[in-house]
């Protein structure tokens, strides 16, 4: 990849603009709402255990692009100037365009109110693929210590 370091962090700020963003960020408060008092039988939302109590904390939903989700997500997973940038960080030296593969499984990853705990560094699993692979992330809300 021409001018990117495996590894690394590329942040374009502003690719999605917030017009785009209302219906995703009302139909996630939905979903979080969904699960936040605890498990209730659909494994798409994940919990971590509280370090204090061992309660359950509401921390990711998977499956966002599943039929039975809101159409917001899978208009945003397909959003065309968020493909076109992962279609030019995957073009070779010369700024041709290579094939990469474009797996979409889309989840929701968030942090409830004075609840969390951290995640250690880890490795997603590794799946070996034919094309290079790389994460692409939408953040809905400004973050810093003292919320997240």
């Amino acid at each position: 990849m021409a001018g990117v370091v495996c590894g690394q962090y590329l942040l374009v700020k502003s690719l999605v603009p917030p017009s785009e963003l209302v219906d995703v960020d009302r139909d996630s408060m939905a979903l979080i709402e969904r699960g936040e008092h605890g498990p209730f039988g659909d494994a798409r939302w994940n919990y971590g255990d509280d370090p204090d109590d061992a309660s359950p904390i509401p921390r990711r939903i998977n499956g966002l692009a599943d039929d039975d989700m809101p159409p917001s997500f899978q208009l945003l997973l397909a959003y065309p100037p968020l493909l076109a940038t992962a279609a030019a960080l995957m073009a070779d030296a010369n700024g041709e365009s290579r094939a990469f593969a474009a797996g979409v499984p889309g989840a929701l990853v968030y942090k409830v109110p004075h609840r969390g705990f951290p995640v250690p560094w880890h490795q997603d699993p590794v799946v070996i693929r034919r094309y290079p692979a790389f994460n692409v992330d939408v953040y809905l809300d400004d973050s810093d210590e003292d919320n997240a």
